[in-house]
């Protein structure tokens, strides 16, 4: 009853896990949780109580609706969306099989119910909370494997008259005692070697973790040192694009307002250095772009009009100074953008070269991808100037000059806003600086705005006057807002003051995950600032009067600890293909093994090794202390396994440590030793013509010769001796226990009787 219960509790759990897999797969929650609640009953209700069961005509009437209701959805819809009637359906035939009277066959039908669950689930969730789930999941299948199977041998062993539980025999008289195995009919023993009831105790369960534990690591090292032949990766066929909030090509004040805060990832970027492959540290918020407007007209921003030139690539262009000042370091941002529904991508701007990826290009001023990838996520590298010492520049530079391009006059645009521009005047005359000097009165207007006590951020809705522009209520009325009334603010001020200028829309991230060395970028980092057309410097300079860009505080470290492990689970397990694999094991691999045997034939190499160990020997204090302390447990350790391996040694050496420690000598050595009882009874059978045949196991031949021997002497004790010299060589071979003094004796007396019993056989020669 106890192995019963256990078997049926993981069989539940098992289910419930499959059904859990799926609900993430779907993202859809309702369907776990009515699985696990179903599975919670069943366990009281059908196999414990008894209360509710399922007969065999309730269970086919309901497996018919639930085709049925499959069936209509599978009709209904066509593509991929057929799996979810599939999934639904196999959640059906689950829920009808846990409320059934449960045999062998339901359990093995639960179990590849729940298998097929989490093969569909694959398809929908790749994530690595799906990964953690799983290996629990693996856990979980191995001891409902284990117990079925035990379950099964119980059954197949136990007559069919046999009653539940076992009856107790009469006692028996002091010499029949002596052997514990005498006159016992041979079963199917439901206790483990150690004596646990229901053969599910700490041994079964100490074997299936470490048989877990050895799967899981074969199953990583496999998967990480296999060559991949080919370069596809496991992408997701069934994923929902994202809705990109915060950008648009069209953009009306107040709607970023709403949605800012949706903590949703859009992706992740990780900077390198061109030369070294080494992290590339940004200490500050970071400004990826995304959509450029220009046309500011009726409350609304809008990009470029047709007729706007497509730059296919933009080559790396020094900006004007000194020589110290010119971007002659790179870096590369390797970016790993998310399902998104839209065809623009992000990115640090100036992208400069596009790293082996034909499937991204830079068409008018944007990084783009195909449409068809928009429901898959998408990794790639690209080259950028845009940073110095640490620092991304202000100054973006351009190959088209805008005073010549066809938007020259749309740049300097501005919709009739008195008070606006009083106040950019002001502002501007208060500056002090040169009329010819752009960039300085650029910077002086957006320092202006972004500090003055008058302005302050917010991200509620304002309420605004209807009969004016919103920008121009901001600036008089309510100067609350979000990054795009600051934004549209410092650049219509900066067109009223004949500085042509454009607002950007894109991602202003300073969460940066030292676990994983990457810039997490979320939906909340969407922002809006302000880039002026410079053109004494032939570049655009980028401005943010937004107060404190809208930021964020930094996550803690258990949340940049599970940031890490998605990173790592996306980019080293589902997008592992052969060339990430060279990249990434093969490698490092090779690099860290060169440079181990170089460092194991460099001389100073042993020096220093040598000198750290007479160095210890001069330590004093608490470091002298540890040291040693330190020393002696690896020694320990050392000669513990060094013991441990000499003891199935054979010969001298086994035996000379079973006398030091005093162990029986069935416990060391070979496995002949420790069966040699056997092999003597064996011996004495054959002189009498009994032999074991081939494929015939021990406990086959024991009854076979036993019963042989009992017809030809009459004795029915003669035949009991040879199942009961089997019994203990069992315990001895397969359960890796010795026998102690007392059963010892018992096996020699039973050889003893064996061999006197032999001896009566008649000659039939």
């Amino acid at each position: 009853m106890y192995l019963l219960r256990l078997l049926q509790i993981n069989i539940a759990t098992m289910a419930a896990l499959g059904a859990l897999l799926l609900g993430m797969g779907r993202r859809e929650s309702a369907l776990a949780m009515f699985v696990c609640f179903a599975a919670l009953a069943s366990i009281w209700l059908t196999d414990i109580t008894g209360w509710f069961r399922l007969n065999r005509a309730a269970a086919a009437v309901a497996t018919v609706i639930a085709s049925a209701l499959s069936l209509r959805e599978l009709i209904r819809f066509g593509g991929n969306t057929q799996t979810l009637a599939v999934a639904s359906l196999l959640v059906y035939l689950q829920v009808i099989l846990l409320f059934q009277k449960k045999d062998t066959r339901i359990y093995w039908q639960l179990i590849m119910l729940s298998l097929l669950q989490v093969v569909i689930a694959a398809a929908f969730s790749q994530g690595a909370w799906f990964g953690l789930l799983l290996v629990v999941y693996m856990l979980v299948g191995l001891s409902a494997l284990a117990l079925l199977m035990l379950h099964g041998q119980i059954d197949s062993h136990r007559p069919a008259d046999a009653p539940a539980k076992i009856e107790r025999r009469p006692a028996k008289p002091a010499a029949a005692r002596r052997w514990h195995l005498n006159r016992r009919e041979a079963t199917f023993d439901p206790a483990t070697a150690g004596g646990t009831a229901g053969a599910a105790g700490g041994e079964l369960f100490r074997r299936l973790g470490l048989l877990a534990l050895g799967t899981f690591v074969l199953t990583l090292i496999m998967f990480v040192t296999v060559p991949r032949l080919g370069s596809a990766q496991w992408r997701e066929p069934i994923v929902a694009p994202r809705h990109a909030v915060g950008f648009s090509d069209k953009v009306t004040l107040g709607e970023l307002g709403r949605i800012i805060e949706n903590p949703e990832e859009v992706m992740r970027v990780e900077l390198t250095e061109t030369d070294t492959g080494d992290l590339y540290e940004v200490p500050e918020g970071v400004y990826f772009r995304g959509v450029v407007l220009n046309h500011y007209e009726n409350q609304q921003w809008s990009s470029a009009k047709a007729g706007q030139s497509s730059i296919p690539s933009i080559p790396a262009i020094a900006l004007k100074g000194d020589a110290e000042d010119r971007p002659h370091d790179r870096v590369i941002q390797h970016i790993t953008i998310e399902p998104l529904d839209r065809d623009e991508m992000f990115c640090v701007w100036p992208p400069v070269e596009i790293v082996a990826d034909e499937n991204v290009k830079i068409k008018g001023g944007r990084l783009l991808r195909p449409s068809w990838l928009r429901g898959r996520r998408v990794a790639f590298a690209l080259q950028t100037t845009a940073f110095h010492q640490g620092c991304q520049r202000l100054l973006v530079p351009v190959e088209e000059m805008p005073e010549k391009g066809p938007d020259a006059k749309t740049l300097l645009k501005t919709p009739d806003l008195p008070e606006l521009a009083a106040l950019a005047e002001k502002w501007d005359t208060q500056g002090g600086t040169a009329g010819d000097d752009h960039h300085a009165r650029a910077l002086n207007l957006e320092r202006r705005l972004r500090d003055s006590d008058r302005f302050s951020y917010s991200l509620q809705g304002q309420p605004r006057d209807p009969n004016i522009d919103p920008i121009e209520d901001f600036v008089t009325n309510n100067p609350r807002g979000h990054c795009e009334y600051f934004a549209t603010a410092l650049a219509l001020m900066l067109r009223s003051r004949d500085i042509p200028s454009r607002v950007v829309l894109g991602y202003k991230c300073d969460e940066f995950n030292e676990l994983g060395n990457f810039h997490q970028v979320r939906q909340l980092h969407a922002h809006a600032w302000v880039e002026a057309y410079i053109q004494s410097e032939q570049a655009w300079l980028r401005l943010d009067a937004t107060p404190g860009g809208g930021l964020e505080s930094e996550p803690g470290h258990v949340q940049q600890g599970i940031n890490w492990l998605q990173y790592t689970w996306q980019n080293y397990v589902m997008e592992m293909d052969g060339h990430r694999q060279v990249e990434a094991v093969y490698k490092p691999l090779a690099a860290a093994i060169s440079s181990a045997f170089g460092r194991l034939r460099d001389p100073e190499f042993w020096r220093a090794a040598w000198s750290k160990i007479t160095a210890a020997f001069r330590l004093n204090g608490w470091s002298a202390i540890l040291w040693w302390c330190g020393l002696a447990a690896c020694l320990c350790g050392l000669g513990v396994v060094v013991f441990r391996s000499a003891r199935r040694l054979k010969g001298p050496l086994g035996r000379l440590i079973a006398k030091i420690t005093g162990k029986p000598a069935e416990s060391f050595g070979s496995r002949r030793t420790r069966v040699d009882f056997q092999c003597r009874m064996e011996a004495m059978l054959a002189e009498c013509g009994f032999v074991r045949k081939p494929g015939q196991t021990h406990h086959e031949f024991a009854r076979e010769s036993g019963r042989q021997l009992a017809e030809l002497t009459g004795r029915s004790r003669l035949g009991e001796l040879p199942s009961d010299i089997v019994s203990a060589f069992y315990r001895v071979r397969f359960g890796h226990l010795p026998l102690d003094s007392t059963r010892s004796q018992a096996v020699e007396q039973a050889l003893s009787e064996l061999a006197e019993g032999l001896q009566e056989i008649p000659n039939t020669e």
